[in-house]
């Protein structure tokens, strides 16, 4: 059982200024859906796209959800902008360690990638406000490079709610390109992560 990274980032685009649809012109509503899938209630903005997935991971599957900007086609998508939920079942019979150690352990080792830039160190510490008084709250923000690039090509905001009781694992990713990610972040991204609605039974 490992815990995979980012949600999936496709190639960098780049598109002339002329070209550039400003991510600051906010979509007139926000919808929302519930996944049973991943047993969560997800918030997001109408125009945007939303497709579940079953994903292999080592010797288990992983229940996915992905909400992009882009049209998405694949069975893990590739996208510019947009937030992937998974979800973790009976993590400590898979590791042999209570969920809350490894996700300390594992947000230790994000450090060590050569490929990112960790912009919020002190995140990596377990967050003192519970969530939904059940869950406990790991986060963290990154910038990232693509295998073969010299530069960081998109920014994740990372945010791990761990489930002592159940073992379960809610991982939520939301990603842009670096250029886009602020703006993004600031109109879309900061409502859709901290208003998601976990089932703190799973």
């Amino acid at each position: 059982f490992f815990l995979m990274n980012s949600a999936a980032h496709g190639r960098r685009l780049l598109l002339p200024a002329c070209m550039m649809i400003s991510l600051s012109r906010r979509c007139a509503s926000m919808v929302y859906k519930s996944c049973a899938h991943t047993h969560c209630t997800v918030k997001y903005p109408e125009s945007w796209h939303f497709k579940p997935a079953t994903l292999n991971a080592a010797d288990s599957t992983v229940n996915a959800c992905f909400i992009s900007k882009e049209e998405l086609t694949e069975e893990e998508p590739k996208f510019e902008t947009g937030l992937t939920v998974r979800l973790y079942k009976n993590i400590p019979s898979s590791v042999e360690q209570p969920v809350s150690v490894y996700c300390s352990n594992f947000l230790k080792t994000m450090e060590m990638s050569s490929r990112r830039e960790i912009l919020s160190l002190e995140d990596f510490e377990q967050s003192n406000v519970s969530y939904d008084n059940c869950f406990s709250v790991y986060e963290c923000d990154y910038k990232e490079r693509n295998f073969g690039d010299t530069e960081p090509s998109f920014r994740v905001h990372w945010k791990l709610l761990a489930n002592e009781q159940t073992g379960s694992l809610f991982e939520l990713c939301f990603e842009s390109s670096i250029h886009q990610f602020q703006d993004a972040w600031d109109n879309y991204g900061k409502e859709m992560i901290n208003t998601i609605e976990c089932d703190h039974h799973i």
